[in-house]
């Protein structure tokens, strides 16, 4: 039998203002890759700490 990945809890909340025009070219972006905006967002977020070196799964 396979290993199960536990899921990841998803209940903290982000807001921020940003420029409509900004928002609009993420959510085309989005639709192109057929996803949401939240989870390329945060696909965008997970790849740009990883660059930097650091390790969200470390963190807690």
């Amino acid at each position: 039998m396979g290993e199960r990945k536990k899921r990841e809890t998803k209940d903290a909340l982000l807001a921020m203002r940003i420029n409509p025009r900004v928002k609009k070219a993420m959510e085309i972006a989005a639709q192109r890759e057929a996803c949401n905006l939240s989870f390329l967002l945060e696909t965008l977020m997970r790849d740009y700490l990883k660059s930097k070196g650091i390790d969200i799964t470390k963190i807690r």
